[in-house]
């Protein structure tokens, strides 16, 4: 068991001592929560848009110099959405993996795609009520973000549900989508 600790030790050590270069970035936004699916209108929400907006950050982690376009970009954020007084609070953990092509010295095209996990903690959204929503879910995301000089980004984005949203049953095809827009301020981490 040691010697496995040990070996994977050592391994994340040169994983993180080959990395050419690396970004953190801070950011917020827009986001729009919207529950889809056949069965919307047996929840909480019906056919309702939550407004709202997230702040958070997120580590641009470079894969090699051989593959200086890909980065793995790990986040996390604070989520708050409202609708007709009821309000629903998030932690959010979105993974990124992200391909960046360079289109003129001071101006990059970055799409990504990723997973996101949704941890409701607060909020009448997820109230005891028949119809409520469950407060986690599971997305996958899509998206791209214009950088500009390497120093500000804008990221727009849509996360489709992966996991069924009903509290009512598992039965019910009921799942949560986001739409989101923001700016990143990217600080460079070397």
């Amino acid at each position: 068991m040691k010697k496995i600790l040990v070996t994977a030790l050592v391994s994340i050590m040169m994983l993180f001592s080959t990395q050419a270069f690396a970004q953190l970035g801070i950011g917020g936004g827009y986001a729009n929560l919207k529950l889809g699916g056949a069965d919307v209108a047996k929840t909480l929400d019906g056919q309702k848009a939550w407004n709202g907006f997230y702040v958070g950050l997120d580590y641009n982690w470079k894969f090699s110099a051989e593959l200086p376009g890909l980065s793995l970009d790990p986040g996390i954020s604070y989520l708050y959405a409202a609708y007709n007084g009821d309000k629903g609070h998030y932690l959010r953990f979105p993974v990124k993996i992200k391909y960046t092509f360079d289109i003129a010295p001071d101006f990059k095209v970055a799409p990504y795609t990723g997973p996101a996990f949704n941890l409701g903690f607060a909020g009448k959204r997820f109230n005891k009520d028949s119809h409520a929503i469950k407060n986690w879910n599971a997305q996958w995301g899509v998206g791209t973000q214009v950088v500009f000089s390497d120093a500000v980004a804008l990221d727009l984005g849509w996360d489709w549900g992966m996991s069924r949203q009903s509290k009512v049953s598992d039965d019910l095809k009921v799942r949560g989508n986001m739409f989101h827009i923001g700016l990143v301020f990217l600080i460079n981490a070397y």
